[in-house]
């Protein structure tokens, strides 16, 4: 069994801890996606560590919660209508994922991130009034 090499950091170069940072930063990101780099975004010539619709998913959740907040200050909406507003905004991306899942289609990175962003949208919304009817049940 071959041992590492342990290297100080005031011998390692900035090409060193530079590479060291990004390594981190995609274990880190890879623990929730797939990260490949064919559906990915790329930026500078090296591909994002996310899909692309992971990460219009991730990026789009605030403005989703935003949304829910003017939605229920605003309009008072009933239970029903915002699960409904959820489930069409993330059933796009159910069948986009499942239609490639099951080799019906192929899809291209614009209707993942497409389709991403509306789930985090929708995503967003739900989170949102999960945590109102958690604090005010009976409003």
């Amino acid at each position: 069994m071959r041992r590492k090499k342990i290297v100080k950091r005031s011998e390692m170069t900035k090409a060193d801890i530079d590479r060291k940072i990004i390594d981190d930063r995609h274990y880190i990101l890879r623990r929730t996606c797939h990260g490949d780099p064919k559906r990915s975004f790329w930026i500078n010539g090296h591909p994002f560590p996310l899909c692309a619709r992971c990460s219009m998913f991730y990026l789009s959740i605030p403005p989703g919660m935003i949304l829910c907040i003017l939605i229920i200050g605003y309009l008072d909406p009933s239970s029903l209508i915002l699960l409904g507003l959820t489930t069409l905004l993330i059933f796009p991306m159910v069948i986009d994922g499942l239609t490639q899942y099951y080799g019906a289609r192929s899809s291209n990175n614009i209707l993942r991130a497409i389709t991403g962003a509306a789930a985090g949208i929708g995503s967003g919304v739900a989170l949102v009034y999960m945590i109102y009817r958690m604090f005010f049940p009976f409003q």
